[in-house]
């Protein structure tokens, strides 16, 4: 069983490497196909316990990030994602008894992804198969069934692998077949047709103003992340002018750029205003705006244009759980003093960020929202206004 535990560690480390920065796109099935082979003809309870481990392997070096709120954070998340491939892995031997098992896997991929994304508080869809195949052969599946396809696809192929090599020994014709099947999928999706359609091209500058320090230390320096994003879009001017970058047709922002509500304070207002009207184009400004109640805030997408200002906005529907409010605030606030750095609750918007930012139609989703089907399905549409699948 240790050999099979140091398997599953390895089977992680390959999932997690396949994501940015590394980008080693094809150990994602590999990962998958080494899981299955491992957890083949095993009791329920060791497979479950494979498939823990695969998952701390995964995300402990994918989240490594949250230990700027706190190494305890970062392990907790950690361990409550992985407690999901568990309960994959403990399925895992089932579904390997059943007629056209690589398929079943692929399914029960999907169905962790799907359930790790809405439980527990909304969920957290980080870490999915999917998104460490942003440029791969799988990749022109999601125009024609999302991240969940795409998931999938990968799972299937690796699934496929694991069949091969199960195969190897006692049938290799089979095995020979199984291989090129699994080759097959992503070869598949370079087939695949992808694209829009023709339309008119349109130049985005991405400004990323940065925050001071390190860590949640910016939180202490009120209108600082602001003057950083000011300052950016005025060096970004002043190349337009110099013309040692090309003309942007608009700027996005993003989230809290502004740390200041405009609308409450004329200094940000002014500083905003000035920025925008130096660059000479719209702006999708990230924002955090008071309201609604002394309680509340809300994370925004505001249009902002050089001529007429403020216009149309965008309130981040998705907050995220001990980031953006705290769940169960009254018992966890006297034995939790960092939730103390959120004194209020981020105030979920209702309707989709659908917004006319210049020449473009733009659907603003903010951070963590991208990860979400669901909150992209409602403003992603075809030329026709027909939702894209997700």
């Amino acid at each position: 069983m240790g050999a099979r535990i140091a398997g599953a560690a390895l089977s992680g480390a390959l999932v997690a490497v396949a994501f940015p920065p590394y980008d080693l796109w094809p150990l994602a099935p590999v990962g998958v196909a080494l899981l299955t082979l491992l957890c083949t003809g095993l009791r329920v309870r060791h497979a479950a316990v494979l498939g823990l481990v695969h998952g701390l392997a995964t995300f402990l070096p994918l989240i490594s990030w949250m230990t700027v709120i706190g190494p305890d954070a970062w392990v907790l998340l950690s361990l409550l994602e992985a407690s999901f491939l568990a309960l994959l892995g403990a399925v895992l031997p089932a579904a390997l008894r059943l007629p056209g098992w690589p398929v079943w896997v692929a399914c029960l991929w999907v169905a962790e992804e799907a359930a790790r994304s809405r439980l527990p508080f909304g969920g957290f869809p980080w870490g999915r198969l999917a998104f460490a195949e942003t440029a791969a052969p799988f990749t022109p599946y999601a125009g024609w069934g999302g991240a969940p396809l795409v998931t999938f696809v990968t799972a299937l192929s690796g699934a496929l692998l694991a069949a091969a090599l199960l195969h190897v020994r006692t049938a290799r014709r089979s095995a020979g077949l199984l291989l090129v099947a699994a080759l097959a999928v992503p070869g598949a999706g370079l087939l695949l047709p992808t694209g829009a359609g023709e339309g008119r091209r349109v130049t985005v500058a991405l400004v990323q103003g940065g925050v001071p320090g390190e860590g949640m230390a910016f939180l202490g320096e009120r209108k600082q992340v602001l003057r950083n994003h000011v300052d950016a879009t005025t060096r970004l001017a002043q190349d337009v002018r110099t013309r040692r970058v090309d003309a942007p047709d608009l700027v996005i922002w993003p989230e809290n750029a502004s740390d200041i509500d405009p609308f409450t304070d004329p200094s940000a207002m002014r500083l905003i205003d000035g920025a925008v009207r130096n660059i000479g184009v719209p702006v999708l400004v990230g924002a955090v705006l008071d309201g609604p109640g002394p309680d509340h805030i809300r994370n925004t997408g505001i249009v902002w244009d050089p001529a007429t200002g403020p216009g149309d906005r965008y309130v981040k529907r998705h907050p995220v759980p001990f980031g953006e409010y705290i769940p169960f605030r009254d018992q966890l606030s006297g034995i939790i003093e960092r939730l103390d750095q959120i004194p209020r609750d981020f105030f979920a918007g209702s309707e989709p960020g659908n917004l006319s930012v210049g020449p473009a139609e733009v659907g603003d989703v903010i951070c963590f929202e991208v990860a979400y089907d669901g909150l992209v399905r409602d403003i992603a549409s075809c030329c026709c206004g027909c939702p894209v699948p997700l």
